[in-house]
């Protein structure tokens, strides 16, 4: 046997997303100790799950953020809610939305750009992560995205039964 520790993050039901965001956002990456981290994925979630890809990244890029905006507000529902905000996308990598009380389920957001065209993003978390490792904080990358301007977000948490409050930051 190695006799070394292994911490384990693994989380049964946890989707593509719920374990490495629990490990990212437990400040495990600021410590010096881990040399190796296997992530395993679910066979039922590939790689090639974009909008996992996007999360896992925009959580990265949150818990390594040099700064953020002061921050867009906003009531989020059931109902699609739109934001009008002129951004340019060369300055932003992410976007983070901080929501008052949900940190399961989905959240559904939709950019548009200058010329009108659409990008969405389904972010997910599950309840099978343990409550302590949850987070309110909803990371989203947009590297790579063909957009030059971002003139809109629009937001939703399609299975809320109330509005509640949210913070968008941009990542810089």
């Amino acid at each position: 046997m190695m006799d070394v520790h292994v911490d384990n993050f693994s989380v049964t039901g946890g989707e593509l997303v719920g374990s490495m965001e629990a490990f990212i956002r437990s400040g495990a990456l600021a410590s010096t100790s881990y040399t190796t981290v296997v992530w395993e994925t679910p066979y039922s979630a590939p790689l090639t799950d974009v909008n996992g890809l996007r999360q896992i990244l925009g959580v990265l890029k949150s818990a390594a953020v040099v700064s953020h905006t002061e921050g867009l507000d906003a009531r989020i529902g059931k109902d699609w809610i739109s934001i009008e905000h002129s951004v340019l996308m060369e300055d932003v990598q992410g976007l983070e939305i901080v929501t008052e009380g949900t940190d399961t389920g989905q959240l559904l957001v939709e950019i548009i750009d200058g010329a009108g065209e659409k990008t969405r993003t389904k972010l997910v978390k599950s309840n099978r992560v343990a409550a302590n490792l949850r987070s309110n904080r909803w990371a989203l990358s947009l590297s790579g995205l063909p957009i030059g301007q971002i003139v809109r977000i629009k937001l939703r948490l399609p299975k809320s039964e109330k509005q509640e409050a949210a913070t968008i930051h941009f990542i810089y």
